[in-house]
């Protein structure tokens, strides 16, 4: 029991300064053109424009975001379009954090905070 209990704690203090530490990790402005297939898994920091939104009847929105390199799709669930103290709209000029994924053989970016996401 005493290794089971040892092993708990160390986890649960890993995961809670995994959880203090990690809003202060700087990642790396991208261009979307740098954004690939083995890009998969990483989370990608870019600066862009919407240049197309859809609104689905559950909340979550589906963006293009485009820079001067390409345009990606952005996936934002419904639960952080409901904490987002802004509102999107074409053209707008915003930063994204996102977590690389393939949908149906696309490369799309999804971000799963409202911390991710501001008006530049």
């Amino acid at each position: 029991m005493d290794r089971f209990f040892a092993s708990y704690i160390v986890a649960f203090f890993g995961v809670a300064l995994l959880a203090f530490f990690s809003p202060s990790i700087n990642i790396p402005l991208s261009k979307i053109s740098q954004i690939t297939p083995y890009s998969v898994g990483e989370l990608i920091h870019t600066q862009c424009v919407i240049s197309d939104y859809h609104k689905f009847s559950g909340g979550s929105i589906s963006l293009t975001v485009t820079d001067d390199s390409g345009s990606v799709k952005t996936f934002i669930p419904s639960y952080v379009v409901d904490d987002l103290d802004f509102n999107l709209s074409l053209g707008q000029k915003i930063e994204v954090v996102g977590l690389v994924e393939l949908y149906r053989g696309s490369i799309e970016l999804k971000v799963d905070s409202p911390q991710k996401i501001w008006l530049n």
